[in-house]
């Protein structure tokens, strides 16, 4: 996975190194809190400051080092044009009636369902190839995504992640 940051991403090394950056941040201020005392309420407020910028920059860390992303299947179609437009067919018959069709979660379906769909364009930038051919085969039962393994060929399924990559970045 590669970490957005404000208007684009970051690699892999830039991304520990933030995670690192702010892991000694997390433990610096949460030194400082223990240090004017847990007692007083600006020691306090550094401490668990500190300890959450700890806890989230560790786990981010951790993940990255688990190799999540190395169990994801890689797409092994290429974003060409053809493959694009192909997507962009898929996701309109299949795909717009929920999360619309610039992919804001705004689909003519959307206010029907118990939850809104994801704003793709959002949201897309945020994860792996893998993981978005993951979601849309087995679906995401508590975002109420449906699976369209069984309606979408392999291939279609990767025609529509490339498409999600254009749409995400048109919609910028």
């Amino acid at each position: 996975m590669r970490p957005v940051l404000l208007h684009g991403t970051l690699s892999g090394s830039q991304a520990s190194g933030l995670a690192w950056v702010a892991l000694l941040a997390g433990l610096l201020l949460a030194g400082y809190g223990l240090r004017a005392g847990l007692r007083r309420p600006e020691g306090r407020s550094f401490f668990l400051a500190g300890l959450a910028a700890a806890a989230v920059s560790g786990a981010a860390l951790a993940q990255a080092r688990s190799g999540v992303s190395a169990s994801l299947p890689r797409n092994p179609v290429p974003a060409s044009f053809e493959s694009v437009a192909a997507g962009r067919r898929v996701y309109e018959a299949h795909c717009a009636a929920c999360h619309g069709l610039q992919g804001a979660g705004d689909g003519p379906a959307s206010p029907s369902l118990p939850r809104k769909p994801a704003d793709l364009r959002v949201h897309v930038p945020m994860h792996p190839d893998g993981l978005l051919y993951r979601w849309i085969s087995e679906g995401v039962p508590d975002r109420s995504m449906p699976a369209f393994r069984g309606r979408l060929t392999e291939e279609e399924r990767w025609h529509v992640v490339n498409y999600l990559r254009v749409l995400a970045l048109s919609s910028r």
